[in-house]
């Protein structure tokens, strides 16, 4: 059992299981917090990728995923995905058919009664070995 000790939610208490007894759990409230595994992501054209975000808020935050100012909604080329555990969440966004414009900088952001926090990740192009080529960001072909 995981307990959150207020006024530090990352410090997180580990009970064994000999005094699983009787516990008091105090709910504490905690701005969001984003944790970004890659911060840097490289992927070759026509291909899907794939971001994630990982999010620890109380109560529950509001959370979405944003690219150019435009907030991203689940569409033929984008498949966002939220998966929710008490207060942590697992963001996760699939870019589908990789394209030049969708190269640049995602935010996944999230939102409480207590504050706002974003991540940040940049996707960019990589050659791809079965083409033989590659594009740099200006959109001229690299051999």
């Amino acid at each position: 059992m995981e307990i959150a000790a207020c006024g530090s939610p990352l410090n997180l208490l580990r009970i064994p299981e000999t005094l699983k007894t009787d516990v008091m759990i105090f709910v504490c409230a905690v701005p969001p917090m984003i944790a970004v595994p890659n911060q840097l992501v490289g992927a070759p054209t026509d291909t899907n990728v794939t971001i994630d975000c990982h999010i620890e808020a109380y109560p529950r935050a509001i959370s979405y995923w944003v690219f150019r100012d435009q907030m991203l909604l689940a569409t033929p080329k984008y498949a966002p995905l939220i998966t929710e555990n008490s207060y942590r969440a697992h963001m996760q966004l699939t870019v589908r058919s990789l394209q030049q414009p969708d190269f640049g900088k995602y935010r996944c952001i999230s939102k409480n009664s207590l504050g706002e926090t974003e991540g940040f990740i940049r996707v960019y192009g990589k050659c791809s070995a079965s083409v033989g080529m590659c594009f740099k960001s200006n959109g001229r072909r690299n051999w």
